[in-house]
């Protein structure tokens, strides 16, 4: 799950450590605390692996701040990772809910301009009820 994450935010930009820290502290709220003791493993394995590498020798930006990319592999490692038939049917059935949300909305919005055009609205039986017409409590006096 980490390295789905990391990847995906090496996705929208080159990283330090510390920035990807602060990210998915700031993207996954109080739900899940990642720590630098797993952080920095996960990157060095992914780095191993090719999935990521440094944008600049460490001589040009210290020790400290290896800022990284994802690379092509590192790409589909983030595709093989998301995507599993289960997430894939999930992401199908909630696409064709959307579909199907847009197409009944377009049909009550082109039903209202119908309307519109008519000259009618939605008044019912022909009038509208204002302020003096409706009942009123008498009073006791």
């Amino acid at each position: 799950m980490l390295e789905l994450a990391i990847l995906g935010l090496l996705k929208e930009r080159s990283m330090h450590g510390y920035q990807l820290s602060k990210r998915l502290a700031d993207t996954l709220g109080g739900f899940w605390k990642v720590s630098y003791g797993s952080l920095y493993p996960t990157l060095r394995r992914l780095e191993r692996e090719g999935a990521v590498e440094p944008v600049f020798a460490k001589q040009e930006v210290g020790r400290r701040k290896n800022v990284y990319r994802i690379t092509q592999k590192g790409e589909e490692l983030f595709y093989d990772l998301r995507i599993d038939a289960y997430t894939e049917s999930l992401m199908k059935h909630g696409a064709d809910a959307t579909e199907q949300d847009i197409a009944w909305l377009d049909g009550l919005i082109k039903s209202e301009r119908r309307k519109v055009q008519a000259g009618g609205t939605a008044k019912e039986g022909g009038r509208r009820r204002t302020s003096s017409t409706f009942p009123t409590k008498e009073r006791a006096t």
